[in-house]
């Protein structure tokens, strides 16, 4: 990338990359961290990462090292957030879900999503967001075959048994 135009090429590919990419890297962000600012920071820091290193990214997969660098970027900031207290645009008690425009279902689901530790909020985003194998999972995660199973498994228990969810999930089996 020495001369002006190779450079124009590489920044008008990052461009294309970041519109073919930048929805489904908000959703997984929305889903790891439910907390839309806290998502699209997490996109941005991302993309910025991805951005510095596009000139070898460019021939590889730069959208799995962009999830990777998202998730690895979320696990520093749960880290450096652990512990602090957490401000909410709820009132405890009028914490009624909206059900207007899907906004409703959107909640119950970001509500029950954050009961789930962070790992399973991963491993959840990546098979039933991206729609990943657990083998593409455990690979993306660095994680064993076996613990994106169980944790999968346990995952699921926890939002089939989430108060947020149960009737959902029930009307949906039947």
């Amino acid at each position: 990338m020495g001369s002006r135009e190779s450079r124009a090429e590489a920044d008008a590919a990052f461009r294309d990359f970041v519109t073919t990419h930048e929805t489904s890297l908000l959703r997984l962000a929305l889903v790891l961290t439910t907390n839309r600012s806290a998502a699209e920071d997490l996109v941005q820091t991302a993309l910025m990462r991805t951005y510095s290193r596009w000139g070898r990214l460019r021939a590889q997969d730069p959208l799995a090292y962009t999830r990777r660098t998202l998730t690895n970027a979320n696990i520093d900031r749960w880290r450096r957030d652990r512990g602090r207290e957490v401000l909410t645009d709820l009132i405890p008690e009028q914490s009624r879900p909206d059900d207007s425009d899907g906004y409703g279902q959107r909640d119950l689901l970001l509500r029950a999503l954050s009961e789930l530790t962070d790992r399973e909020r991963r491993v959840v985003a990546l098979r039933f967001l991206l729609d990943l194998s657990e083998a593409e999972t455990a690979d993306e995660l660095r994680l064993p075959l076996g613990t994106v199973k169980s944790v999968t498994h346990r995952a699921i228990g926890k939002l089939r048994a989430s108060g947020h969810l149960a009737d959902n999930l029930h009307a949906e089996e039947s």
